[in-house]
């Protein structure tokens, strides 16, 4: 279990790593050729999706990856053939995603905090900014492009570097963690 654990710790990690240069490249490049990130995106999201697919029965979350996996191919297929929606849909989708990976990280550190673990409030306060920036995004879609791109860029970039700060607390408190008892209640 811990394996499994620790394999998707990792994958959360290259994923925001990946979202923190994303939004830097928004940020210093505001004019960048908006097909061009469209493109890497739809790619990447087509890649992880397939590995979500692929690696369903060996997760932790089992069918929730498999759930994911196919919105992350359909979504990345949709990209590829118009990537001009990407304009209207991209800030939208970020947001939702922002939003449900943050609220899972809130859970965790309820959780955390209610089998007194000393990281909880870190995680916490990591969630919740990250969920404020989610909102923002998905209420702010309209705004000039590169406005957009730049705010979108540095929202994206807090989120990545927020994501990787508490998925590095929580691997450090990994041994002392009971992960049976948490992943029980995480996928309730």
């Amino acid at each position: 279990m811990l394996k499994k654990l620790n394999k998707f710790l990792y994958s959360s990690i290259i994923i925001s790593v990946i979202m923190f240069i994303i939004g830097l490249i928004f940020m210093i490049y505001p004019d960048i050729s908006f097909k061009t990130i469209t493109y890497i995106l739809s790619i990447v999201l087509i890649i992880n999706g397939l590995y979500f697919v692929i690696e369903k029965e060996s997760s932790i979350f089992f069918s929730n990856f498999l759930t994911l996996g196919v919105v992350e191919i359909l979504l990345g297929i949709i990209m590829l053939v118009n990537p001009d929606i990407v304009k209207t849909i991209f800030p939208i989708v970020v947001g939702i995603i922002m939003i449900a990976k943050s609220s899972l990280d809130l859970r965790l550190s309820i959780l955390l905090h209610n089998n007194n673990y000393s990281s909880w409030l870190s995680i916490f306060i990591c969630s919740l900014i990250s969920i404020v920036c989610g909102l923002i995004i998905i209420i702010n879609p309209n705004l000039g492009t590169i406005a957009l791109t730049t705010s979108l860029g540095i929202i994206i970039m807090l989120f990545a570097i927020s994501n990787i700060v508490d998925t590095l607390l929580f691997k450090k408190d990994i041994k002392e963690i009971k992960i049976e008892n948490i992943l029980a209640k995480i996928m309730m």
